[in-house]
């Protein structure tokens, strides 16, 4: 259960964003191999930095945040904000990587 102060503390698209990067770090997927991902599943056509800068700056639909979800393959979502805090800790700290990108 997301906690009621979430809101105070980072914004909601913030939160889409995280639960996104997640997914792709745990299936060690890049911005690349998501952007042709989507592509494949839903013919959505853009590419590896239009997909990363969106990503990036959590301004998405909802549709996206699920064809994203949908793409990695994700069947359950845990909405525990400490696992935010915690993702968002590890990127501070350099023990976390971003998903990677494709040079």
């Amino acid at each position: 259960m997301v906690k009621k102060n979430l809101t105070n503390e980072l914004s909601m698209g913030g939160f889409a964003r995280a639960l996104i990067q997640m997914q792709m770090t745990k299936r060690q997927v890049g911005y690349r191999e998501l952007a042709e991902l989507l592509s494949k599943r839903f013919k959505y056509e853009e590419n590896e930095k239009n997909v990363g800068n969106k990503v990036g700056r959590g301004s998405f639909s909802a549709a996206f945040f699920l064809m994203c979800l949908e793409a990695l393959d994700c069947r359950t979502l845990d909405l525990d904000s400490d696992d935010f805090f915690r993702f968002e800790k590890r990127k501070e700290t350099g023990v976390f990587t971003e998903p990677k990108k494709s040079e």
